[in-house]
């Protein structure tokens, strides 16, 4: 069940027992969303490729084609994690935009991460920054955005036996 009054939303939901932490306010109800966006998606066709480089790079390759409007958008990403665990996150799309994000797992405890990602346009300069901080352990996971230093989201989901209560305000 799903309540929102704008800015603050809330869930609840039955969660299998485990022992790893829940998943955050976000991704509660996402394989629902996805079943709709990703299965059904009749107004586009789309094409993601992806592959591993021996240097240990990740490569996808994604392109869609709008049925009604004709309209072609594609990116290339690129991503690699070195050895002591901070990955680089590349992402070039064909509206001459580049996103960069550069995150690290378990920095300051097991079960945090954290995310700072910018936005660059060669034609308008950066184009927007955003971070994150995410903590998750067995009863319960926190999630923060601050975007552009203006707009910030926190969500926090708990997990008690076989359920989860969540809330997000923005």
């Amino acid at each position: 069940v799903q309540t929102c009054a704008l800015p603050i939303c809330f869930f609840v939901s039955t969660f299998p027992a485990s022992i790893m932490a829940p998943p955050k306010f976000g991704d509660i109800s996402k394989s629902v969303k996805d079943l709709f966006s990703d299965d059904f998606n009749a107004g586009k066709v789309s094409l993601t490729l992806k592959s591993k480089a021996s240097s240990g790079v990740n490569l996808k390759v994604k392109g869609a084609k709008s049925n009604g409007k004709g309209d072609v958008n594609g990116s290339l990403e690129s991503t690699y994690t070195n050895a002591s665990g901070v990955s680089f996150k590349e992402v070039w799309s064909t509206k001459n935009e580049v996103t960069t994000e550069v995150s690290m797992k378990n920095a300051l405890t097991k079960g945090t991460k954290f995310v700072g990602e910018v936005s660059f346009s060669p034609k308008a300069g950066i184009k927007g920054h955003t971070i994150k901080a995410d903590y998750g352990a067995s009863a319960f996971y926190f999630d923060s955005k601050i975007v552009d230093l203006k707009s910030l989201t926190a969500g926090g989901v708990f997990a008690h036996q076989k359920f989860l209560v969540g809330a997000q305000s923005s």
